[in-house]
């Protein structure tokens, strides 16, 4: 079993979101408990010549190998095209994402190396019910 991390999040039903203590503290916040296997940031770097496709292409890689992109940076330069991108990813991944991303990638120098950030975290994103 791989080591997990537990998000917690409450939830409370937009039709009793009002910013009053007084309402708020009547209000039954209900507290539900998410796992999932330990995560590694990792930088992804890539560069090469310009053609269409290159970050989806990237980004393909990344999420089907259950990879959540966070920050990313793009630059053209004359003819050149460079991609950086903070990924999240179950550390069991990294090995075959750096594989995928140093084939996968057509026309592309790929690297993706752990963050220098140790404790860089992607925060998950939670949508209000």
């Amino acid at each position: 079993m791989f080591p997990t991390t537990v998000y917690t999040r409450a939830v409370i039903p937009s039709s009793r979101r009002i910013c009053c203590s007084k309402i708020l503290s009547n209000t039954s916040i209900t507290t539900r408990q998410f796992s999932a296997p330990a995560k590694k940031v990792v930088v992804i770097h890539s560069i090469g010549s310009d053609r269409p496709g290159i970050v989806a292409d990237v980004t393909r890689i990344v999420t089907e190998k259950g990879g959540n992109v966070g920050e990313s940076r793009a630059q053209l330069l004359g003819g050149h095209f460079s991609l950086m991108m903070l990924v999240d990813i179950a550390e069991k991944d990294v090995g075959d994402l750096q594989e995928q991303l140093a084939s996968g990638v057509k026309g592309m120098k790929t690297e993706c190396m752990e963050s220098v950030e140790k404790n860089a975290t992607i925060a998950p994103s939670i949508a209000c019910e």
